[in-house]
């Protein structure tokens, strides 16, 4: 397995979870309060989303370390998409992950195409 597969297999089974995770949550919701309303319902689920999100961030923070030298390259990342918006807001139109942005480490130079230790 290479680090590119390796960085991808990581994303999405955190990816699959929490959004299984959310599809738990709705269905409980719906089981437990079946008298809500769409508009209830709605807001319950945005009410839920924000620390969902939380907590989904807080996950992902120090998953995609560098294998050579533990850099975090999801901080990278983000600052380099920070400096190339210049004060844009936080939106990007660039949506690649990292692994699909740089085919290397920015820092140590290591290929992503590398086998994963």
């Amino acid at each position: 397995m290479t680090i590119r597969e390796h960085f991808k297999r990581v994303f999405d089974r955190i990816k699959y979870a929490f959004v299984a995770l959310a599809v738990v949550l709705v269905a409980l919701t719906e089981w437990r309060y079946p008298h809500l309303t769409r508009l209830q319902n709605a807001g319950i689920g945005l009410f839920l989303a924000v620390p969902i999100t939380a907590v989904f961030l807080l996950v992902l923070r120090g998953r995609f370390l560098c294998p050579r030298c533990g850099t975090d390259l999801g901080k990278l990342r983000n600052r380099e998409a920070r400096n190339e918006r210049r004060g844009r807001g936080w939106f990007s139109a660039d949506r690649r992950l990292l692994w699909e942005a740089w085919d290397a480490c920015p820092h140590c130079g290591v290929s992503f195409h590398e086998p994963y230790r």
